[in-house]
Order: C-alpha cells, then sequence, then structure tokens
C-alpha cells in the first residue's frame, strides 16, 4: 500500500511541541485543532488492505462513509 498524500506517525502532540521548541528560543504557538480527512482515509485504505490479505471479498463497512470535515478552519 502506498500513502501518496502524507505518513502519519504515532507521536503525540505534546512529543512534537517539545521538539519544535527544543530547537527555536522564540515563543511557539501550537494549535491542536486539526481536520483529519486524509488520515481517517488512510486508515480506511489500511483496514481496506487487511481486508484483501484476509481474502475477504466484500468492501470495508464504513470505509466510504468517512466524516466530513471543512476544508479550512
Amino acid at each position: 500500500m502506498i500513502n501518496r498524500r502524507k505518513e502519519f506517525f504515532n507521536v503525540t502532540l505534546n512529543e512534537i511541541q517539545e521538539a519544535a521548541q527544543s530547537f527555536s528560543n522564540h515563543e511557539i504557538e501550537f494549535v491542536k485543532t486539526a481536520v483529519a480527512q486524509e488520515y481517517y482515509e488512510t486508515q480506511a485504505m489500511k483496514k481496506q488492505e487487511q481486508m484483501k490479505e484476509r481474502g475477504a471479498s466484500e468492501e470495508a463497512e464504513g470505509a466510504t462513509n468517512l466524516p466530513s470535515f471543512a476544508d479550512a478552519i
């Protein structure tokens, strides 16, 4: 499976914030509200891939019913 959009890593936002602040002496403001549409699409792709590996022929339930998010906050 190829994710052509972005890669997602299993780190917390606090870990990212701490790492970013360690690179700068300036105050950094983090906004922790995010649009996660691509994340949910990737999760659906992973679920479909797992079902293919198991030999399931039916579509992944809910894979096309992704939450709808605004394009911008």
